[in-house]
């Protein structure tokens, strides 16, 4: 409802900031005045969506490997569907399911992924007096160097992203090791690793899930007056066939627990909100995830369960809890969660009716 509440403010903001343009009179507003008391309505409404307080609420009913995992959260979602199939084959399909089996698979992404993409900017360079110089992305495949001598064996195809960063005036140059350092050290922090050096002025790392991998090469002038960036993500094209499980464990999520047949439990630590933020802590098991208690972050615990009901027919659940570490993380989930809570509901709806399509494509 608070999500309804935001969009609807944000909505009605609009009509009442372009009625002071010119007003609308098909909707009733017949001045600008009232387009201006149209939008602070509008304004107020979605500020008290987006300020509205938190509680957390016990929801654990036993018998879920999620309760033990999370039994208090103050942000939840559960949806659930039917089919008639042994659990055995419904987790087979869990696990085999891919993104390009969910409709409109690319639309509702752009719906969960608004706070981000309303907020993305351009990588800033990592090293202080560099601005950028030139920035341009595209799908392509890219030969990276694997050897000390600058040697590029290995081959890189995705979403690939070129930034050239250039020394401010008056700004004394770092040096080549310098610029590399710091890269390293980033991608480090993120779980990464090094590839390849070449000399004094170029690097290439690799990041990510081992089975997509985001691949960086950096490589700087000699005089360090200038370097570029390279890094290959996977693309939306590779993505959508790519295991919809494996996606969530190369996006930051954890195995936490696991029952055959019958209940998977993923979770995962993170700044939602924070776009470009530092990397995440790195959570090694259950036990981690229980405990972690460092300010400013948001926990999250996701599970996709089989009960059956009879008859040859299961009920297939996915549930998300979130739990924020302070009330500082608290309200600003609070925040992203209204934001992306629509086409989230309309993710999690679609994955189970592509889990429900293929079981009957397999035991028709």
């Amino acid at each position: 409802m608070l999500s309804v509440v935001l969009y609807v403010g944000m909505l009605t903001a609009l009509v009442g900031g372009l009625s002071l343009l010119k007003p609308f009179w098909l909707l009733g507003i017949r001045s600008r005045r009232a387009g201006a008391a149209v939008l602070a309505l509008g304004l107020v409404a979605a500020a008290v969506a987006c300020a509205w307080p938190v509680r957390a609420v016990r929801i654990a009913k036993g018998g879920s490997l999620i309760d033990a995992m999370m039994p208090v959260c103050e942000f939840h979602e559960l949806h659930s569907i039917r089919v008639r199939a042994s659990p055995h084959l419904i987790f087979s399909a869990v696990h085999a399911v891919t993104p390009g089996e969910i409709r409109f698979f690319h639309t509702l992404m752009a719906i969960r992924a608004f706070p981000e993409r309303l907020l993305r900017r351009r990588p800033q360079a990592l090293v202080p007096g560099y601005a950028i110089a030139s920035f341009s992305r595209c799908d392509t495949t890219l030969a990276l160097m694997t050897g000390a001598g600058g040697e590029r064996r290995r081959v890189a195809t995705g979403a690939a992203t070129f930034v050239e960063y250039h020394v401010k005036p008056g700004v004394v140059p770092a040096s080549p090791e310098t610029v590399l350092a710091r890269y390293i050290a980033a991608v480090r922090r993120r779980g990464g690793e090094r590839i390849a050096t070449r000399g004094c002025c170029g690097v290439s790392l690799k990041l990510g899930n081992p089975g997509m991998p985001t691949w960086v090469e950096v490589t700087a002038q000699n005089d360090g007056r200038r370097f570029r960036l390279v890094y290959v993500e996977p693309s939306e094209r590779l993505l959508a066939g790519t295991p919809l499980l494996d996606l969530f464990m190369g996006s930051g999520f954890i195995r936490l627990a696991e029952e055959p047949d019958r209940e998977l439990v993923l979770g995962s630590v993170q700044r939602y909100w924070q776009m470009g933020a530092a990397p995440p802590p790195r959570i090694a098991g259950a036990a981690e995830f229980a405990a972690f208690d460092t300010p400013d972050f948001a926990k999250v615990a996701f599970n996709l369960r089989v009960e059956q009901e009879g008859g040859g027919w299961a009920r297939i659940t996915t549930e998300t809890r979130v739990l924020a570490t302070d009330p500082s993380a608290r309200r600003k989930f609070a925040v992203y969660w209204r934001f992306i809570y629509p086409g989230s509901a309309i993710i999690r709806r679609s994955m189970l009716a592509a889990i429900r399509r293929r079981v009957e494509r397999e035991n028709p």
